[in-house]
Formats: structure tokens, C-alpha cells, sequence
């Protein structure tokens, strides 16, 4: 059970903490956008056979939260009034301790891939909804650019207004 807790907490929490950072960092378009697509990428991995990289392991921290949790709970209900000596009192604390510890471990890996199969979803929604209003943006903007050169080569050419000319000749 020890190196199987040391495995859990070495190369569970940490993966799915790293690439949350990266996908909440501001960051320009481009970066994000591959940034993303590297994510997409690791987490749709094939582990067992068809199994992504993201099921297994919510399905492997998931099960260890439960056991954990069960431990934790089990180790929680022995009173420590029941045992005679002081040192066998502080051997159950210490048991108590790690299994909470272990609950708490647990409980980090477990969320920290929900939350990053979840951030990732909303990241990739982000992005589809920003290209959907670059493209409805582009011809409005592509007009505008237009209008302004328009306006410009005529302001070139004779004054809006007798004011604008009277303006221009004090100049």
C-alpha cells in the first residue's frame, strides 16, 4: 500500500495542476490555442486499449478516494480512550493521521483531473465562440476600413463643411 500511496501522490496531482495553470494563464491566441490542442492530445492518450488517459485516471484517483475515505472513517470511529498504553494511543493517532492525509491526497488528484477534463471543455467552447465572432466581426471591420479610407481620400480632395475649410485655411 505504501508505494502504491507514493505513485498516487508523485504522479497524480501534479500533471493536472500543471496544465490548469497553463490553460487559466492569460496568453495570446496562438499559444493558447495549441496549448490547448497539447492538452486535448494528453488527455485523449489511449492507456488500455480504448481507455483515454483522462478516464483512467479519474477511474484510478476516484477509487482511491473512496478506499481512502473508507479508511479515514474507519480509523475515525476507534476511540482512543480504549487503549491502555500511551504508545499504542499514538501509534492509532498516527494511523488516524495518514489516513486523513491520505483522504485529503486523494481527494486533490481526484478533482484536479475533473476540474481539468472540465476547464479544458470550457477552453475549447472559448475558443469556437471567439473564432464564430472574428468571422461575424471581419466584414463589419472590413467595412469600417473602408468607410475610414473613404472619408480620408475625400478629406483630401475638398472640406466636409465651410467650417472644416475656414478651420483648415487658419491652419
Amino acid at each position: 500500500m505504501g508505494s502504491l500511496w507514493r505513485v498516487l501522490v508523485e504522479f497524480a496531482p501534479p500533471p493536472p495542476l500543471l496544465l490548469l495553470a497553463l490553460l487559466l494563464l492569460p496568453s495570446p491566441r496562438p499559444f493558447r490555442r495549441r496549448l490547448l490542442a497539447t492538452v486535448d492530445r494528453t488527455l485523449s492518450l489511449p492507456v488500455l486499449g480504448t481507455l483515454k488517459l483522462a478516464a483512467v485516471a479519474q477511474a484510478v484517483t476516484g477509487a482511491a478516494l473512496v478506499s481512502s475515505a473508507r479508511d479515514a472513517l474507519r480509523l475515525s470511529s476507534v476511540k482512543h480512550i480504549d487503549i491502555a498504553t500511551p504508545s499504542a494511543t499514538a501509534a492509532l493517532l498516527a494511523k488516524r493521521w495518514r489516513a486523513e492525509r491520505n483522504a485529503w491526497i486523494a481527494t486533490l488528484a481526484f478533482l484536479s483531473w475533473l476540474a481539468l477534463a472540465r476547464v479544458t471543455l470550457l477552453v475549447r467552447r472559448l475558443a469556437l465562440l471567439e473564432d464564430a465572432v472574428a468571422e461575424r466581426a471581419r466584414p463589419a471591420a472590413t467595412a469600417f476600413l473602408a468607410g475610414a479610407q473613404r472619408a480620408r481620400a475625400g478629406a483630401s480632395e475638398a472640406p466636409a463643411s465651410p467650417a472644416s475649410a475656414a478651420r483648415m485655411t487658419r491652419a
